[in-house]
C-alpha cells in the first residue's frame, strides 16, 4: 500500500498528482462516526472514521492527494475532522487512505 504521495504517483503511472474519483461500483452509507463503503463487484466492505471520511468526500475527480492534504489544513482543528494540523502529516494520512481505497477498488485515478 502506498505510504506517500510520490508512491501514489508511481502507482497511478503519472509524474503529476493524479485526480482521484470514486469507483462506479461503490455504495456507501453514513455511520455515526464516519462512513461505510461497499464495493459490490468485489464484495469488499470498508469502514472509514470521520477523518478518512473527509478524504473520501474530496475524491470527486477534481482533487489530487496534494489538494486534499492542503484542504485538511484549512479545516478547524478537531480530532474528528483533521488527523494532523500540518501538511506533511496530512500528506502521509491522505496517501495512506487513498492507498487503502485504491487497493480495495473503491477509487480510481482519473486521467
Amino acid at each position: 500500500m502506498p505510504s506517500s504521495i510520490s508512491e501514489l504517483r508511481q502507482e497511478a503511472g503519472s509524474e503529476l498528482d493524479p485526480l482521484w474519483e470514486k469507483a462506479d461500483t461503490v455504495l456507501w452509507a453514513f455511520a455515526s462516526d464516519g462512513i461505510v463503503l461497499h464495493n459490490f463487484t468485489q464484495g469488499i466492505c470498508l469502514e472509514l472514521d470521520a477523518a478518512a471520511h473527509v478524504v473520501w468526500s474530496y475524491l470527486d475527480g477534481r482533487h489530487s492527494a496534494k489538494d486534499i492534504a492542503e484542504r485538511l489544513c484549512e479545516l478547524p482543528t478537531r480530532g474528528d475532522a483533521s488527523p494532523d494540523g500540518n501538511p506533511d502529516g496530512n500528506s502521509a494520512f491522505v496517501a495512506r487512505v487513498i492507498g487503502e481505497l485504491l487497493a480495495g477498488g473503491f477509487i480510481r485515478s482519473r486521467q
